[in-house]
């Protein structure tokens, strides 16, 4: 039985390694503008066709068949070094490497063994037998290994190392955000490479049983992260801050209620209050709001700040990409400026939105330079971006004036071209600069500039302003706006920088749901439909074994009956994890609970003494798992306790609103370094004979919103206490 269940895990790893690379091409597809998307894709579908043959070469017991298995699954299993070249070769950005004869040349090795696997009658280069071997208690199908076995691994080896080598070559030239990207895929792929070698060295389960299938699933979900992962941050719209902090009018967020919840510098000092956070706008501004339907001009008066007169209140809501509100942002004008004020004042607001909604780099330069010439009034802007590879600054966006005007392919400057524009960025200081007399050193001093307004985007690039034919200097206004739009574009871009480094959480989390979810299927209808017919025929079989075999059959029966109560406690554990945190925890009866539990260990254990000290009435936020909780914690207790008539001491404490339940034994007690890590994963595993540990109870207890930890016992042994919130016996009743 050991044997069977051993072979049927591993098959059933490789069935669910199948499913997982399938749903990582579906993801691949759904992501196909992303570089590399396709060949990641076709490498998850062929890893799932390896992974299937390869279940069903295990199950197999007919030797021709599980031969016939074996090559089909060699022939999808010698793609993949191919397929993995390409797609490092993809993912680096040297497509154009992949001319028609490149690809013929890596497709030679697995031509080769398809052609060799047809023809092997007449050569014998190739596996042509399979005999059952059992090992590790496990019988499995083993082939034989020729010479040409041998030589199509290690060809395969040396198609990985070409991989590995593209790869670590984009690892030390990439940006930090690329490196760490092409860093978690080279770790994802050591998963199926060191399984595969260890095969071939013959460290193995069984002579006949590959791991690397089911190891490529872990390699799937590590490259599909850093291909694909979204940011689950909130990233507050940092630009937006930078502008309406500096914007000399007085600017207030309202919440959906009215309520302050951001103000600018002159909005504190229009009010004379240095906090505005969390009033009522109408009770710090009476009556703005009523005013901003008024068409024209409205007067705001009764103000003792240092900014007094009339002011036109504007409101803008404040909606998100699905066009939901969230509040609004209430701007009050000096209606005394002139109008080029408040065309800047629009505009802030319009580049302020691209910014935040941007999702490129190009977009959010494309913002700057549009604000730059609609704003500032300045024909000649362009932002340029450095580029960690080349050790340059390129230009990202142009004013349609600049690109109309220079040859773009030439603008690109770097340490060994010089100039101010690269002494601007690499001394990271604005400045106004004589073109006249310090040369831009690129195609831009063709044109009829005399003066261009520098300022540096940190380590993101560089921000080139100026007006063609415009020979007078930049006045403080233009230069504090000009600043404020560096500032916005240096945040904007190292945005949408961290956004594409984390792009695939969510749909990492969408899929382990609907993992989970599977699972909790299988669990509920296939193996448990299979406990009921397997001892349906238990029932059947009585009637015709003989009664010295009698025994056999209770065995069965034994584990059908253990595997069916296991689905359900599983079930619910899954049940419990997924579901909503109002549904998650009911009010159970612990006093009930503790004493049916221990009644039904005591009669699988006549040594053991267990003293019972439990209030009556006591209820707790838990749900039906509890028991096993309890009884995970009990079994552990007599697991390890070496006296022959083990004594465990059971009671509860009332602590203000939580309740103790201290579970004490006479044990060899627990020393405090274990008591650090007992609860881990790696430490509390198998702890009970159905498998439910000391992790178990761990995961649980933080359901259950409530602690556990280990005390010592006087004199001797250890103390679990089990700590739950209170529930009032009115609301165990009415549960």
């Amino acid at each position: 039985m050991a044997a069977t269940t051993g072979l049927l895990a591993i098959t059933v790893g490789g069935v669910i390694s199948a499913l997982i690379s399938i749903a990582l091409a579906g993801v691949s597809w759904q992501h196909r503008d992303v570089p590399a998307a396709l060949p990641f894709g076709l490498l998850s579908l062929t890893m799932a066709g390896w992974s299937l043959f390869d279940a069903a070469f295990h199950l197999s017991r007919d030797p021709a068949v599980a031969l016939s298995l074996y090559r089909l699954s060699g022939i999808l299993a010698v793609q993949v070094p191919a397929i993995w070249v390409v797609f490092a070769v993809i993912y680096v950005g040297k497509r154009e490497y992949l001319t028609l004869r490149r690809i013929a040349a890596i497709w030679l090795l697995p031509v080769a063994y398809v052609v060799l696997t047809l023809t092997e009658p007449s050569h014998s280069l190739m596996p042509d037998s399979v005999v059952f071997v059992t090992a590790s208690g496990i019988t499995a199908p083993v082939v034989d290994t020729p010479i040409g076995f041998w030589a199509v691994e290690f060809a395969s080896f040396g198609y990985v190392l070409v991989g590995y080598i593209v790869l670590g070559r984009q690892l030390g030239t990439a940006r930090t955000v690329t490196r760490r990207q092409t860093t978690l895929i080279i770790m994802g792929s050591l998963f199926p490479f060191l399984s595969n070698a260890f095969y071939v060295a013959g460290v193995r389960v069984h002579p006949g049983i590959d791991l690397t299938p089911i190891a490529f699933s872990l390699n799937g979900i590590l490259i599909a992260w850093a291909l694909f992962k979204y940011d689950f941050l909130n990233v507050a719209p940092l630009a937006s801050d930078v502008l309406i902090d500096e914007l000399p009018d007085p600017v207030l967020v309202l919440d959906a209620e009215d309520c302050i919840v951001d103000h600018n510098p002159a909005a504190a000092a229009l009010t004379e209050r240095e906090v505005l956070s969390g009033e009522d706008v109408d009770s710090v501004l009476p009556g703005v709001l009523d005013r901003t339907d008024v068409d024209g001009d409205a007067t705001v008066s009764g103000f003792r700040g240092t900014i007094s007169g009339a002011f036109d209140p504007q409101v803008t809501q404040i909606r998100d990409q699905h066009g939901i509100g969230h509040g609004r942002l209430l701007v009050l004008r000096d209606v005394s400026v002139q109008q080029r004020q408040l065309e800047r004042l629009e505009a802030l607001q319009s580049t302020t939105q691209q910014f935040i909604q941007a999702h490129t780099e190009a977009e959010v330069a494309r913002a700057a330079t549009d604000f730059a010439d609609r704003v500032l009034e300045q024909d000649l802007a362009v932002v340029f971006t450095y580029d960690d590879e080349t050790e340059r600054l390129d230009p990202m966006s142009l004013t349609d004036s600049a690109s109309n005007a220079v040859d773009r392919e030439t603008l690109g400057i770097d340490s060994d071209s010089g100039g101010v524009l690269w002494e601007a960025f690499t001394d990271d200081e604005m400045g106004v600069y004589d073109v006249t007399d310090q040369p831009l050193e690129c195609s831009l001093d063709d044109l009829p500039l005399s003066n261009v307004l520098l300022v540096p985007l940190g380590d993101m690039g560089l921000l080139c302003i100026g007006s063609l034919g415009a020979p007078e200097a930049y006045t403080a206004e233009a230069t504090q706006f000009a600043q404020i739009l560096a500032r916005t574009t240096e945040t904007a871009l190292s945005r949408v920088a961290r956004e594409r480094q984390l792009r695939e959480s969510r749909e990492t989390v969408r899929r382990r749901t609907e993992q989970i979810e599977f699972f909790n299927g299988v669990l509920r209808h296939n193996i448990r439909n299979g406990m009921l017919v397997i001892d349906g025929n238990v029932g059947y079989l009585r009637d015709v074994v003989d009664p010295d075999q009698q025994s056999n059959l209770d065995t069965i029966s034994s584990w059908c009956e253990d595997l069916t109560e296991m689905t359900d406690k599983i079930r619910s554990f899954n049940e419990t994890v997924t579901a909503d945190e109002d549904e998650r925890l009911t009010k159970v009866d612990l006093s009930t609970l503790v004493r049916d539990r221990t009644a039904a260990i005591r009669q699988t254990n006549e040594k053991l003494t267990i003293d019972l000290d439990v209030d009556d009435g006591i209820a707790v936020e838990a749900n039906e798992l509890l028991s096993e909780v309890i009884e995970s914690i009990i079994r552990n207790a007599v697991e390890h306790n070496d006296t022959d008539d083990p004594t465990i001491h059971i009671r509860t404490v009332e602590v203000g609103d939580w309740i103790q339940l201290r579970i004490a034994d006479d044990g060899p007690g627990i020393s405090d370094d274990l008591k650090e890590s007992v609860f881990e994963r790696d430490v509390a595993t198998s702890q009970t004979a159905h498998g439910f540990g000391l992790y178990f109870v761990s995961v649980m207890m933080d359901l259950y919103d409530g602690n556990v930890w280990f005390e010592d016992n006087d004199p001797e042994g250890a103390v679990a206490v089990l700590e739950f919130e209170r529930a009032s016996a009115t609301q165990l009743a009415e549960n």
